[in-house]
């Protein structure tokens, strides 16, 4: 299943997320690519069958874009949900509150990359935001072996920011509505605060 360039598997975790972890491209390979500078949003008209895409796909955006290099069968996956496999019941009731059916439930928090240990790629790099403090869900963490390793483990992350609003989640309440802004990795040392249950539009 799937839509709007984004595969889901359900139980098998890892299409989904990786498919979630595109980003625009920086130039930072083997200079085959040509750099994108920022990623140009599209304005689709109204009267077309699909004219509101998810600001977590990449088909929102005019621009080049890549996709984070992830191992194989290296990576723990973290709690995503996507809008094909929530049941019918879920898509009713939150309709009903106002969402518009094309929304990723996730877990975020706050991160602190001050020291410039991760590789944050930003969709519009610069561009001035209304939205408040940024967060990050965790869509993946690299797989390690012992206590020392996981001070360095890796993280795969979406980069989020309040979009304003909120609508009700089944068994959940109310919960805040936020919108993609980048991805990329950090390690796990970056992260603080307390996880937060959102929705991504």
């Amino acid at each position: 299943k799937g839509g709007f360039g984004i595969f889901d598997e359900g139980e098998s975790l890892s299409l989904l997320r990786r498919s979630l972890l595109w980003h625009r491209d920086d130039g930072s390979d083997d200079g085959m690519n040509v750099k994108t500078e920022k990623l140009i949003p599209i304005t689709f008209p109204s009267d077309r069958a699909i004219f509101v895409v998810p600001s977590w796909s990449w088909m929102k955006y005019d621009g080049g874009i890549k996709y984070l290099d992830v191992g194989f069968d290296s990576v723990e996956w973290e709690m995503v949900e996507s809008p094909w496999f929530r049941t019918r019941h879920h898509q009713q009731y939150e309709r009903r509150s106002g969402s518009n059916g094309i929304t990723l439930v996730a877990e975020a928090q706050d991160y602190d990359d001050h020291y410039g240990e991760g590789n944050m790629i930003f969709d519009c790099p610069g561009q001035s935001s209304p939205c408040m403090q940024h967060k990050c869900v965790v869509l993946g963490r690299q797989k390690v072996s012992n206590l020392n390793t996981r001070r360095k483990q890796l993280c795969y992350v979406l980069l989020v920011c309040e979009k304003g609003g909120s609508f009700r989640l089944l068994g959940q309440g109310h919960v805040t509505v936020y919108g993609r802004v980048g991805a990329g990795c950090l390690p796990v040392t970056c992260l603080n605060g307390r996880r937060v249950m959102i929705t991504i539009q």
